[in-house]
């Protein structure tokens, strides 16, 4: 989804929908996220001179990963987000407003920030529950970690339990 800042007046208070694919390869670096079902954008455009405003409304299936389990879980995200492009060189340094030095916005990037930032860090798929132990491992609470850790003998002095001074 590109917008030309040349054409402003066509694109300007019209809506721009578009049913976006990620490729696959902007989703490896995240770590819960499996694959994005479904992208569907809405974009409205508005020129103000110097500024360019962007209203993105995102709606979007996407799996991730249980945190418990390691399940594929199917999450929506639903929502709106301004972004503001300025080709302006004082504009260059505002946190606030995304320069741009030509005259064409691939709003893909921006688009794919948005969702990435509405995903949530940990998803526990419903019902599963945390394993207690395994092959291997087991869980703890921290009481029993330091209860563990206190009674634990290092194993260089164990002959010394064995030793009779008497």
């Amino acid at each position: 989804m590109k917008i030309n800042l040349n054409t402003l007046s066509r694109y300007n208070n019209q809506a721009l929908k578009e049913d976006i694919v990620f490729p696959k390869d902007m989703l490896q670096d995240i770590n819960s996220l499996i694959d994005v079902k479904t992208c569907n954008v809405e974009v409205q455009v508005c020129d103000y001179g110097d500024i360019v405003r962007v209203l993105v409304q995102l709606k979007a299936t996407v799996v991730l990963q249980c945190a418990y389990t390691l399940e594929p879980i199917d999450y929506i995200v639903d929502t709106d987000e301004y972004i503001d492009f300025s080709m302006l060189d004082e504009d260059e340094e505002d946190d606030n407003i995304f320069y741009v030095d030509n005259p064409e916005i691939d709003l893909i990037p921006y688009i794919f920030g948005i969702l990435i930032t509405e995903i949530p860090s940990k998803v526990v798929k419903e019902g599963a529950k945390l394993p207690a132990s395994g092959d291997g491992y087991e869980v703890l609470t921290e009481e029993e970690y330091e209860e563990k850790q206190q009674n634990k003998v290092d194993p260089r002095f164990s002959k010394l339990d064995n030793l009779d001074l008497d």
